[in-house]
């Protein structure tokens, strides 16, 4: 379980630099202008993958709930034959 924690906790993290559409922090690297931006950076990156992830999910619970009705349907007729 905990191996399952970290997976998903650093493939979020890497997830969140590599699409992150970055703005480009100026000013030294310990300074708090800095460090606000880059962390301003990471949280827009994260809720654009979090908003992706829902929109995928929702649109996969769709899928199989249409074709669980489909499913369904065909063996209810089936029956009432």
């Amino acid at each position: 379980m905990k191996q399952l924690l970290l997976v998903t906790f650093l493939y979020f993290i890497f997830i969140s630099f590599g699409n992150s559409v970055e703005n480009i922090c100026k000013g030294k690297k310990l300074s708090k202008e800095f460090l606000s931006c880059k962390a301003k950076n990471i949280k827009n990156a994260t809720t654009k993958k979090v908003m992706n992830m829902k929109y995928t999910a929702t649109e996969k619970t769709k899928k199989i709930k249409e074709n669980t009705m489909e499913m369904s349907s065909k063996v209810i007729s089936k029956i009432k034959k």
